[in-house]
């Protein structure tokens, strides 16, 4: 998908964010600081998984290109994937999740979402609790 238009992210879909190894538990899933935002921002980064062409495989290792080309990807980081719809659900009695898409120069993949509070710890918890699979972000060169 090469053009910057805006893509409709729904509830099938899958996306990662980019974790450092800090901010996995010692049973390996995420703590919920992984998805909190910083002061002053409007939104989190995600890559919306499913915006990737080919298998699930060939999806992560473009996204790992991807991540390597905009940031200092450790070779302990880790994507910590989770499903759209499974996500709104889980906090929907806290926080109205709003995923967009967010296309950057490089990156079709790129997402935001929208309706978590600075500071809300609960809400991040419970985007953490819907992580369901985490793998290596490092791309082998």
């Amino acid at each position: 998908m090469s053009n910057m238009s805006r893509i409709e992210i729904v509830d099938t879909f899958d996306c990662a964010r980019h974790t450092k190894a800090t901010q996995l538990r010692d049973d390996g899933m995420v703590e919920g600081d992984a998805f909190a935002i910083r002061r002053g921002e409007h939104y989190l980064s995600l890559n919306c998984i499913d915006l990737l062409d080919g298998d699930r495989g060939e999806q992560l290792d473009a996204l790992r290109l991807i991540l390597s080309r905009k940031l200092n990807v450790s070779r302990t980081a880790r994507l910590s994937i989770l499903n759209v719809g499974e996500t709104r659900r889980r906090v929907s009695p806290h926080a109205m999740l709003d995923f967009r898409h967010e296309p950057e120069p490089g990156d079709n993949s790129h997402c935001g979402v929208y309706g978590i509070e600075y500071g809300d710890e609960l809400v991040q918890d419970l985007i953490a609790e819907s992580v369901f699979e985490v793998v290596s972000a490092y791309a082998q060169p």
